[in-house]
């Protein structure tokens, strides 16, 4: 008898759990065109923070705001590419700094591009480079050493109409 009640409230455990997992929560992060809202709430809403969603850390979300901004098309080879400048306020110092810059893909599992920063920089003007001809959007992120990862999402560029 003992083990039924077990198993009975072990499967009731896992239910309550399934359920919490699908409630869609993208913690602030649209859903990518083409992709369900189920496929996005995958993401860990603790594992990256946006001026929409700043976390605990609501009071410094103005210095790490990223600003992002077109840059030129080019080529290398016969990929061409787009550059996205980006500039996060923050006024670097020893203690407090970027230690990263980068652009993920859609999933955000993909790494793209990146730059690494000194420690105590005192400010972020930098270039990224993505695919030019990508559909989907990308998502640039920041990492800071003391407040967690940042994370803003670009658009991908629209599509060139055949008339």
């Amino acid at each position: 008898m003992r083990t039924h009640l077990w198993k009975g409230f072990f499967l009731i455990a896992v239910a309550a759990m399934a359920c919490g997992r699908s409630s869609g929560n993208t913690g602030g992060i649209p859903p990518v065109d083409g992709q369900s809202e189920t496929a996005q709430s995958q993401i860990p809403a603790d594992k990256f923070l946006s001026s929409e969603n700043p976390g605990r850390w609501k009071e410094q979300k103005g210095e790490h705001e990223i600003l992002v901004s077109e840059g030129r098309i080019f080529s290398v080879g016969k990929d061409r590419f787009r550059e996205l400048k980006v500039v996060v306020p923050l006024q670097g110092n020893a203690q407090h700094y970027l230690e990263a810059g980068l652009v993920l893909d859609h999933s955000l599992k993909k790494e793209l591009d990146k730059v690494a920063f000194l420690p105590g920089k005192p400010t972020y003007e930098f270039k990224l480079k993505v695919p030019a001809a990508t559909p989907y959007a990308s998502f640039v992120v920041i990492k800071c050493n003391q407040h967690d990862m940042w994370l803003k999402r670009v658009e991908p560029l629209p599509k060139k109409s055949d008339e």
